[in-house]
């Protein structure tokens, strides 16, 4: 499903909607912050997550200042049989910024007519986010050893 735009008015920083077709200039300031969190995740690769920004599919919010990138935010609306649920894949950069960010994907998730949001991250967000409910742990095994 395509990512509809609604602008972060309620972030602290310089938070901006990275459009798809800004994205070819603009990737390789944001590209560091994604591949440190590509590293922990292994199910999709650089590439893979630049296609789905491309096509709209996913969404990215970045905290830029001057051509320092501070945060960014990876999102995506996902229709599933029961609801309609925001998912925020991918977080980086400074807690801080992104947790000022939190109502921004809020909004984001009602705009769309999303019944629940999701953040997907390490155990630290759960504290840093305390108005948001620790609802599982994923455990991970690799079977190719």
């Amino acid at each position: 499903m395509s990512v509809q735009a609604v602008e972060p008015s309620s972030c602290a920083g310089d938070w901006r909607r990275v459009q798809p077709g800004d994205l070819p200039e603009a990737w390789p300031r944001y590209r560091k912050l994604l591949l440190d969190v590509l590293d922990r995740d292994r199910a999709f690769s650089e590439a893979d997550i630049l296609t789905l920004l491309l096509t709209g599919r996913r969404g990215l919010l970045v905290c830029e200042s001057g051509a320092e990138v501070s945060a960014i935010c990876i999102f995506e609306v996902v229709d599933l049989p029961q609801m309609r649920k925001l998912i925020v894949r991918y977080v980086a950069g400074d807690g801080d910024l992104i947790v000022s960010a939190a109502p921004w994907f809020l909004e984001q998730g009602r705009a769309a007519g999303c019944h629940e949001a999701e953040l997907y991250g390490r155990n630290g967000w759960a504290r840093r986010l305390p108005d948001w409910e620790q609802h599982y742990v994923v455990l991970r095994k690799d079977l190719t050893e």
